[in-house]
């Protein structure tokens, strides 16, 4: 069975139809998931969805796109991360896909700094968006692993083996999302051929990021096995044995074992 390590089930796209949508997430070999909270304004909304499923797990941060609104200090948010289904912290990073990177980059990185703070003191992992900004993202994770060293993992991975390479040797790990099965994707088929079997998750990033066949669709988290299986052949693995290694290494990476 498998594990989607990270959809936004509080979405006005997939929250209407809960049950429903983890029903066929279920019927498609999906066992558990990770819900992730990218406002604050969210938290509270992701805590009761997990806390009314058994196998959902909640994650909170902010995104990098809401530094411009949301610039909560680590004070306003700590005693949110104490409650038992919270499992990790974030998703949080930089994102300059769309900002302007000279206007908008000490917001971002001071809203990183805060949740990756959190994820110091905590000791729950932190989840990292990481988009247009390689450099970025690796400075200021290596700088704080000198500090403090952290879990974290590198979410929804469409970046270079260079930057996984340096995150695998600070102990991080990648996530597969759906990405991997665009047509034209083979560039990062290649990355993910490079890392090591015990240090991959997969995701849906639903409702975004539909994989092949399900492309321009709504995604939901049964999809995550289209993106299980592409992965399977690009590791040359049986379905069951990713289905299997990113079960436990989700299971490990957040301490649920």
């Amino acid at each position: 069975m498998l594990i989607d390590s990270h959809c936004h089930l509080d979405d006005e796209r997939l929250y209407p139809d809960l049950e429903a949508v983890l029903q066929r997430a279920q019927e498609n070999h999906v066992s558990g998931f990770l819900a992730i909270a990218a406002r604050h304004e969210e938290f509270e909304a992701v805590i009761k969805i997990a806390e009314k499923h058994e196998n959902i797990w909640a994650s909170l941060g902010i995104h990098p796109a809401e530094a411009k609104n949301e610039t909560p200090s680590f004070d306003d948010l700590i005693s949110f991360y104490e409650h038992p289904c919270v499992i990790g912290v974030g998703e949080g990073g930089y994102d300059f896909y769309y900002a302007d990177r000279q206007k908008d980059f000490e917001r971002q990185r001071d809203l990183f700094l805060t949740q990756i703070h959190l994820a110091q003191e905590t000791g729950k992992p932190l989840v990292i968006h990481t988009r247009e900004a390689e450099k970025e993202t690796a400075d200021l994770i290596k700088s704080e692993m000198k500090n403090k060293s952290f879990n974290a993992i590198l979410h929804c991975y469409t970046g270079s083996w260079d930057l996984a390479k340096e995150m695998l040797d600070l102990g991080l790990y990648v996530s597969a999302s759906g990405v991997i099965t665009f047509k034209k994707a083979q560039a990062l088929r290649d990355v993910f051929a490079q890392v090591p079997k015990d240090r991959l998750l997969v995701e849906t990033d639903a409702p975004y990021l539909a994989p092949e066949p399900y492309r321009g669709k709504t995604c939901e988290p049964m999809h995550v096995a289209e993106t299980a299986r592409r992965l399977a052949e690009i590791k040359g693995i049986s379905f069951e044995e990713i289905a299997s290694q990113t079960t436990q290494n989700f299971k490990t990476l957040f301490s649920l074992d």
